[in-house]
């Protein structure tokens, strides 16, 4: 699937979700979950209210008996299938969801958001979630320019460390980069 899209769009999506959206999966050890309101929050700021649709659609929903410490319990378990569709970029993306409930409603809705959190993901958002990396910013596009612009906001020899620290290696070993950062060194020790 290949996206056209501005870069401030393609930024918006892929920056790290606010920590109250991420936690422990409820039932599955060493998985995350997104809550549904922050990739609905994400999506609205990338294309704006209104601007992109969601429709899901039930596959299967049935009552089952599941097996607890506390005893056998009824549950619905839902399958659903979700298309995410955002007309003025051509996007267009479909995927399944599921979910188990005591409730039939909840079942569908959890499956719906299901398959809504993972459409969203192929448009970046939780990106780095499902990639292991955990709730981060995805790595910046570094230019020469942005490189040489980054590094003349040090204000003492400390920050222009840390400047230097943020570079990818290949800038680091850039001639142009280290005589800047030996020049505005220079000047900032006078």
């Amino acid at each position: 699937m290949y996206i056209s899209m501005e870069k401030e769009t393609l930024d918006i999506l892929n920056k790290a979700l606010p920590a109250w959206a991420i936690k422990d999966h409820p039932t599955k050890k060493g998985m995350t979950s997104i809550h549904p309101m922050a990739v609905i929050d994400r999506l609205n700021e990338a294309f704006g209210v209104g601007e992109w649709k969601f429709l899901a659609r039930e596959i299967e929903v049935t009552k089952e008996v599941q097996n607890t410490r506390n005893g056998d319990r009824d549950v619905w378990v839902s399958a659903v299938h979700g298309t995410l569709t955002v007309p003025k970029h051509d996007i267009h993306v479909e995927q399944f969801g599921g979910n188990l409930s005591d409730d039939k409603g909840d079942s569908l809705k959890g499956g719906a958001t299901d398959a809504l959190t993972k459409c969203a993901s192929y448009l970046g958002v939780g990106a780095s979630i499902y990639k292991g990396q955990g709730n981060v910013e995805p790595p910046k596009e570094w230019t020469l320019d942005k490189a040489l612009e980054h590094v003349t906001k040090a204000k003492d020899e400390k920050h222009l460390v840390r400047l230097w620290n943020d570079l990818p290696e290949n800038l680091k070993n850039d001639n142009e980069v280290t005589a800047k950062c030996a020049e505005i060194k220079k000047e900032l020790n006078k």
